[in-house]
């Protein structure tokens, strides 16, 4: 097993060339694979990743293929290129349904469901994950189970189905009792608040929030951020300007600091809105427009769609195109 940020790459190489046993060879390939996925090194993770899927299909190796083709899956969704990804955990679960691996094949197809919510194809998604989760109850596997429900509850608030978010939302967070997940518990609080926030119930999503910030956990800084975001957005929402602006801006230097571009589309996104409350439509379109541009880059459908929304309530001028943009 590698450990560490940093390998020689060439002793790598002479390693991998004396190796005969074909079963260590495959371990070898997928542990310095993953390693590589792992560490974000695009380049020596597509040459070692290639390396294991040709060795799998020479020696017709259908489970190394499977998990190879999860990788490189992994790769593509990392970088935002979520038709590759899709492409290939759909490769990968047929190649568990070929061998029986139940698990592994539903863990594949709640990998594609999240895929599709990404993509806004959340009829698919719904219908993938609730596919998945057939798979998973009877194995009882609380952990996917967890993650699954909340997907459907991430759907839901997409669609705008607040009330079902919500319910989606609190059976995920119950599958975190016996887990008892910190990182699960402090996310499900998250998704609750956020629920409770779109139902206009925003004294009961700044209690979420808080409650998902008093959890004893080693936050990290993308948590603490996703947090101090929401709260300042609900604190906004109940007319507290000045400490919801302020919680917003602590948590988009935190977003900058640590390269968190999807976070920064919500801070804009919020920072707009703060803009449009205090009507100054000129500094609200420059704060909806940087969201914008960030989320193009980053495909981010869903968050786009909110985005051209909030534009046509400030830019007058320019409704046409942003109505447009968001059919």
């Amino acid at each position: 097993m590698l450990e560490g940020e940093e390998v020689d790459q060439d002793k790598l190489d002479s390693l991998f060339s004396i190796i005969q046993t074909d079963s260590i060879k495959k371990e070898f390939l997928i542990d310095v694979s993953y390693f590589h996925l792992k560490n974000t090194d695009s380049i020596e993770f597509r040459k070692w990743n290639s390396e294991l899927i040709n060795f799998s299909k020479n020696k017709k190796d259908t489970s190394a293929l499977a998990e190879s083709y999860w990788d490189l899956a992994s790769f593509f969704n990392d970088h935002h290129k979520y038709d590759s990804a899709y492409y290939y955990y759909n490769q990968s679960s047929n190649l568990y349904y070929k061998i029986n691996d139940k698990y592994s094949y539903a863990r594949m197809l709640l990998n594609q469901a999240i895929i599709q919510s990404k993509v806004n194809d959340y009829l698919g998604s719904e219908i993938t994950s609730f596919r998945a989760i057939d798979i998973f109850k009877p194995l009882e596997s609380k952990k996917q189970l967890y993650l699954a429900y909340n997907n459907l509850g991430v759907i839901h608030n997409n669609l705008g189905n607040f009330d079902e978010s919500l319910k989606y939302h609190k059976i995920a967070k119950s599958y975190n009792e016996e887990l008892n997940i910190p990182y699960y518990e402090i996310t499900s609080l998250n998704n609750i608040g956020l629920a409770y926030l779109n139902l206009g119930l925003y004294k009961k999503a700044i209690y979420s929030f808080q409650s998902a910030q008093s959890q004893k956990d080693d936050k990290s800084l993308r948590l603490q951020a996703m947090l101090k975001d929401n709260l300042g957005h609900a604190k906004l929402l109940i007319g507290n300007l000045t400490e919801g602006v302020e919680l917003i801006r602590e948590a988009l230097e935190i977003r900058k600091e640590i390269g968190h571009q999807g976070g920064q589309v919500l801070s804009y996104l919020h920072l707009g809105d703060y803009y449009r409350i205090k009507d100054q439509p000129k500094e609200a379109t420059k704060h909806y427009t940087k969201a914008a541009n960030l989320a193009e880059v980053l495909n981010m459908r869903a968050e786009l769609l909110d985005i051209y929304l909030a534009l046509v309530k400030v830019d007058k001028s320019n409704e046409a195109k942003y109505l447009k943009a968001h059919i």
